[in-house]
């Protein structure tokens, strides 16, 4: 027997109603559901879901779902105006607001408060933030924690109205905008244009492949008073956006992150500097960047005080910018493959004269590098070297990389390779060096520097097992030429704990150390570390700071045998598994 739709809303009604007393609110909001699809127009349809929500406390979906019912629901329908009042109601209840962030000091809401209800300062553009429509003083304090509000435009270019409703309301105080893929339409320009974006200073596209908005550009320079901070990431597939014009574009730019550029030809800009860029990267570029670009670069931007370009074809592309940007004093070559980036920065080592004082030279793995210019870089920086990293297993059949001085080095990393660089560096004062390079020549540990202050040795069981060369008469020989001040000892390797012995006792002869680090992977043996600990008060009486790191901390004697260590002052040792058999 077939009933009458008002008998079925009557029943679905009764339903609801019964679901809902009982807290099952999923399936009284289904039949709920199922009183809307079997009478659109019928307002109890909308009155019993704004119901079930209003009981838990949701005003937001009982506003929506009035809304919704008020626009289908016959005016002259008899529960019209239930509907119209549980609608007021619910916007009443939800502009109540407990303001006590007004009450409390700000520094504590800014620095304590805030952080625990929004954890990241990415705001989603689309989605409202409860905590940014309290009042006016919340999104003050909201503000002033996170220096501006950034959001974050998503993916999908659908609704863009909705999608950025947050962004365009809160436009005046955005400081960075995040877009992650921007391939339709032109909405992204009339964002920028139409909108007030006055403290937008971070633009960032993930992801840019719109070759139909020609008048991206010119929105950019509808911001460019403030923006300093940009990133593009444009599709390798298509020439969109050459570099040159977007800094045209952004007069007042520090920073500018290009990744998938065409090239980097900078020629079509004028001389005149932009005195405030202090950070490029132009990276995965489809044409090598010459050393014409490269001077074109510097002498446009004489400020910079980091520069990445990715990839450089030659020398001299290494050699052009030091000479335009004064700060310059540090350069970092990854070789990777057949391409080589460069890059520049001023966070080398300090010194009177400007140039390169600070070199790191870093291959692809275990690939060997044949020449790709090294000999004559290295020349070109040899006197000038303080800081030297070396990472990069070769394969030059020139000797003459391996009679290059380096009369004012202090410092040398070899990660890999790189064993004859201490020979030929009598003032160095700081070895970093790993079991990889040690593996390779063992004739590294040959030279010992008369100037030695600071040792660190990253090494394993392997190659402290293998006899290829002896730690412990290394350390021996250390501690009767020098007088060495600081000294870590890692142990990558969480076996062959025995083999150490030697070192231990060697490191126990260092009678000048100030500071000793000492790890392995895996735990120390109690009785070893004691035995340990009780030689280093009797021979390192200077030492005023040790750090051990391992899975066990210090007995209960160990640590009263440090006690004759009257100079010690600094200690750090691990507490998550403490070991106490004392």
């Amino acid at each position: 027997m077939t009933q009458s739709p008002e008998c079925m809303l009557s029943t679905l009604n009764l339903s609801a109603l019964e679901l809902s007393k009982l807290a099952n609110f999923d399936a009284a909001l289904h039949d709920a559901n199922v009183m809307q699809q079997t009478s659109p127009s019928s307002a109890i349809g909308y009155i019993r879901p704004a119901i079930i929500y209003s009981e838990q406390g949701k005003q937001l979906q009982v506003i929506d779902v009035c809304t919704k019912g008020l626009s289908l629901a016959d005016t002259k329908d008899t529960h019209h105006a239930t509907l119209q009042h549980a609608k007021d109601v619910a916007m009443q209840r939800q502009n109540k607001r407990i303001d006590f962030i007004s009450q409390l000091p700000v520094e504590i809401v800014v620095t304590r408060l805030i952080p625990l209800f929004i954890r990241n300062d990415l705001l989603d553009s689309s989605i409202p933030n409860a905590y940014m429509h309290v009042s006016k003083v919340w999104r003050d304090r909201i503000h002033g924690c996170f220096g501006g509000l950034r959001f974050m435009v998503a993916v999908d270019e659908d609704r863009k109205e909705q999608k950025c409703s947050q962004l365009i309301q809160f436009a005046q105080h955005t400081t960075g905008l995040v877009v992650g893929w921007y391939s339709q339409g032109t909405w992204l320009s009339d964002l920028l244009r139409e909108n007030d974006f006055c403290m937008l200073r971070e633009l960032r596209i993930n992801g840019y492949a719109n070759v139909h908005d020609t008048g991206f550009l010119s929105s950019l320079s509808s911001i460019n008073n403030t923006l300093t901070h940009v990133y593009i990431s444009l599709n390798r597939e298509r020439n969109i956006l050459p570099t040159a014009d977007i800094v045209s574009a952004c007069p007042n730019i520090e920073t500018l992150h290009i990744v998938n550029p065409f090239d980097a030809d900078m020629s079509s800009l004028p001389m005149t500097t932009w005195p405030n860029m202090k950070t490029l990267s132009i990276t995965q570029a489809r044409k090598s960047i010459s050393s014409d670009q490269v001077v074109e670069i510097a002498q446009r931007f004489p400020s910079l005080k980091r520069l990445t370009l990715l990839p450089c074809n030659d020398t001299q592309s290494a050699l052009a910018l030091p000479q335009y940007c004064l700060s310059i004093t540090r350069l970092h070559r990854l070789i990777n493959h057949q391409s080589v980036q460069l890059t520049y920065s001023d966070e080398g080592h300090p010194c009177n004269e400007p140039g390169i004082t600070s070199l790191s030279i870093r291959g692809f793995l275990w690939i060997p590098c044949s020449d790709y210019h090294i000999i004559p870089l290295l020349k070109h920086y040899q006197k000038r070297l303080i800081h030297l990293e070396w990472d990069i297993a070769v394969d030059i059949k020139d000797n003459a990389i391996y009679s290059i001085q380096y009369p004012q080095l202090k410092k040398l990393v070899l990660k890999r390779c790189g064993w004859w660089i201490p020979r030929n560096s009598p003032a160095l004062e700081e070895l970093d060096i790993t079991a990889d390079t040690i593996r390779t020549n063992g004739q590294v540990l040959d030279t010992i520097p008369p100037h030695f202050q600071i040792l660190t040795l990253r090494l394993d069981g392997e190659l402290i097992l293998s006899g290829k060369s002896s730690i412990g008469r290394y350390i021996r020989r250390v501690a009767q030429e020098t007088q060495l001040k600081e000294l870590a000892v890692l142990v990558n390797s969480k076996n062959n704990m025995n083999c150490i012995g030697e070192m231990l006792d060697a490191i126990c002869r260092l009678n000048t150390l100030t500071r000793l680090e000492i790890g392995f992977a895996n735990a120390w043996d109690g009785y070893q570390m004691e035995r340990f600990l009780d030689q280093l008060t009797k021979g390192c009486p200077h030492l005023s700071c040790l750090e051990i790191k391992c899975r066990n901390a210090p007995s209960t004697q160990a640590m009263n045998t440090l006690k004759r260590l009257t100079s010690l002052k600094e200690m750090a040792f691990p507490i998550n598994l403490i070991d106490d058999d004392g």
